[in-house]
């Protein structure tokens, strides 16, 4: 499914008239820092919060609106969709002791696999304590900043590694990886899971007179000023390969923007992946465009508003490309 997903064009539901679709259903060495108070005196700015341990690292926001759209209904729900109900795609072995999710959110990723894996000891890390009060006993979250150059973690004491979505957070990939390298035990395994922050399509009806072709733009100037990579998704690939390790597997995926596509899985995956933008657009927006490009809230909001009527639009095929790669540290190491 995940070649097919990638490689073959998406054909079009031709008997959709407006954006409402029925067959799709309702469904759409660092600092590891205590809970102090100051913790979670969050940063507000834009009617939005931000968090407070090392302010600025993090572009997104960290308040209920935010934490919905990124892991604890959506954008986990879509991911899971997307592989077929599986939390990760590498072949780990049967037992695994260690596992480190980094950059958790809201922690519902390790959660599950905390839940599916009782002989695990799961780590989330975060800058935002965000994550649950109540979790497995075998799962523990961490206040850490995974851009720092040198973790808390110990070298060779990680079986599995689990990165999703922290393009845009990160100053130096090689870096990051060498830090996974390190604290990988001899045959572990790491494994990362980007989305593009822009938008195409395979009729051309998706241009840059369009806002969700127009998106794109605007990110990688602000990144550019931050100095942070965006389209790690195209690189992560060949960095993880130059950072030493071996068995490196990629696999591609396409998100439909909406309901338009005629086959059903992708319908419905179309319809989350819109949700998923929905709920996300001010968070990934409001912060950089008036921060670092001038913008006012209420441009921000206006260009989020033509962001919707473009998704809403059923002559507008635009896709999201998501892609997965896992690999393994040399036994030998």
């Amino acid at each position: 499914m995940a070649d097919a997903t990638a490689e073959e064009h998406l054909e079009v539901d031709e008997n959709i008239n407006d954006d409402k679709d029925s067959a799709i259903g309702s469904e759409g060495a660092s600092d590891t820092t205590s809970l102090q108070s100051w913790i979670t005196d969050y940063r507000e700015e834009n009617g939005r919060t931000y968090h407070a341990f090392r302010d600025g690292a993090y572009f997104q926001p960290n308040d209920e609106m935010a934490q919905e759209a990124l892991d604890s209904d959506i954008s986990h729900h879509l991911f899971l969709k997307t592989f077929d109900n599986r939390l990760f795609l590498a072949p780990l072995p049967q037992q695994v002791n260690k596992v480190l999710d980094i950059g958790t959110g809201t922690g519902i990723w390790a959660i599950d696999f905390a839940d599916e894996h009782p002989e695990a000891e799961v780590i989330g890390t975060d800058l935002s304590p965000i994550q649950p009060q109540w979790m497995p006993p075998n799962c523990r979250f961490e206040i850490d900043d995974a851009d720092h150059p040198h973790w808390t973690y110990d070298t060779s004491t990680i079986d599995f590694i689990h990165v999703r979505s922290l393009f845009g957070c990160i100053t130096s990939w090689p870096a990051f990886y060498d830090e996974c390298y390190r604290t990988l035990k001899p045959g572990g395994w790491i494994e990362q899971a980007e989305f593009s922050p822009g938008f195409y399509s395979e009729d051309d009806t998706v241009t840059d007179e369009h806002i969700m072709g127009d998106w794109i733009k605007h990110g990688k100037k602000c990144f550019e000023i931050m100095g942070k990579e965006i389209m790690v998704f195209e690189k992560m690939k060949g960095m993880i390969e130059e950072a030493g390790f071996v068995d490196v597997e990629e696999r591609k995926y396409k998100w439909p923007i909406g309901t338009w596509p005629k086959d059903r899985r992708m319908k419905e995956l179309g319809a989350w992946a819109r949700a998923h933008i929905d709920s996300g657009l001010e968070g990934w927006t409001l912060r950089v465009l008036t921060g670092l490009l001038g913008w006012t809230r209420e441009e921000v909001l206006a260009y989020c508003a033509g962001m919707r009527a473009d998704m809403r639009n059923p002559k507008l095929h635009g896709i999201h490309e998501m892609r997965v790669v896992f690999a393994r540290k040399p036994a030998a190491s």
